[in-house]
């Protein structure tokens, strides 16, 4: 073999090597939040999204009080900006960066405008550094973060926005929280959108995570395990509505970021979260086997004078029975 080949083959098997000696940069990092306090818990995050190439401001993640919840945030850098606020007003962050905050979850891109929403308040956002892929942030005491992670000083994403959360039930459990926060987001991606925002209340969400438990006895989203349609979920909770629809998905954890990404990545899910004539929603997420059942349910209401189907269809059978009396 000549010389020249040898050093060929010598140099790109280095080259191999090397490649194989360097790490992959991980495809996402973990937030584990730590609340030590009675009340709940929420942090607001600027992180860089590798999907969209940008950095993101996100709010609201919570975590009840007295517990431990873990976040996966989908970027490869070992950096994210942190700001914390408990129910009764406290906030850390030490002012690496600052963004503005909302009472309402929100998600924007550095560039981008603040969505519109109650609470505008510009905050301070302190910079951690994941030790092991992993920022553990525990805040203590009135002031200042205790960091988990390393706290740094360090080069400030460009421009850009920030906002609050929505205080949730403290008693709340962290999949009622979850599935809240979903709801926040698809909202967000409706104002962006121009489109209306829509309401949820607890019927709502109370008939959504019946059907994420029933759908693990069956798996349909048209039809219950007693073979009855699946709107009839909100009539038995007292849901009066024109007209509904139905999407659900099923993943391995209840963090938003994946079941979100779910739900966006299919076009049939998506056109229902961006459908303008829908007025309401409720997001129920079941937990069975180690698999998160998620199920979104949307309404239109009823316009004003004008009878629900499941309120017509009780009226039939009410004339049906006056009907049935009155030949006995």
């Amino acid at each position: 073999m000549k010389k020249c080949a040898v050093i060929k083959w010598i140099f790109f098997a280095a080259v191999f090597a090397a490649i194989i000696a360097t790490p992959a940069p991980a495809s996402e990092l973990e937030f584990r939040m730590v609340n030590d306090f009675e009340t709940a818990l929420n942090a607001a995050v600027v992180y860089y999204d590798d999907a969209t190439d940008a950095w993101t401001t996100l709010g609201w993640l919570g975590v009840p009080g007295n517990s431990t919840q873990a976040f996966a945030v989908p970027t490869s850098t070992m950096e994210i900006y942190v700001h914390g606020e408990l129910r009764d007003g406290r906030r850390w962050g030490d002012g690496d960066i600052t963004r503005y905050v909302i009472d309402e979850g929100f998600k924007y891109q550095d560039g981008q405008e603040c969505p519109p929403g109650t609470n505008r308040v510009n905050v301070r956002f302190t910079k951690y550094t994941a030790q092991n892929n992993v920022v553990t942030y525990r805040p203590s005491g009135a002031t200042g973060p205790l960091p988990g992670g390393v706290a740094s000083s360090g080069p400030q994403p460009s421009g850009g926005g920030g906002r609050r959360q929505q205080q949730r039930r403290d008693t709340g459990n962290q999949l009622e929280i979850n599935a809240g926060l979903i709801a926040d987001l698809i909202n967000n991606d409706r104002t962006k959108a121009g489109l209306n925002k829509l309401a949820t209340n607890d019927a709502l969400y109370q008939a959504a995570l019946t059907r994420a438990r029933e759908m693990t006895q069956r798996d349909s989203v048209e039809f219950r395990p007693d073979g009855r349609r699946s709107d009839t979920a909100l009539s038995d909770y007292g849901v009066s509505f024109s007209k509904s629809g139905a999407v659900s998905t099923n993943t391995d954890d209840s963090n938003i970021f994946g079941i979100f990404q779910q739900f966006y990545e299919s076009d049939i899910c998506k056109r229902h979260m961006l459908a303008a004539e829908y007025t309401h929603i409720g997001v129920g997420i079941y937990e069975s086997g180690g698999k998160y059942r998620t199920v979104m349910l949307f309404t239109v209401a009823d316009s004003p004078g004008e009878k629900s189907l499941s309120e017509s269809w009780k009226e039939l059978e009410q004339s049906v029975r006056d009907l049935r009396d009155l030949f006995r």
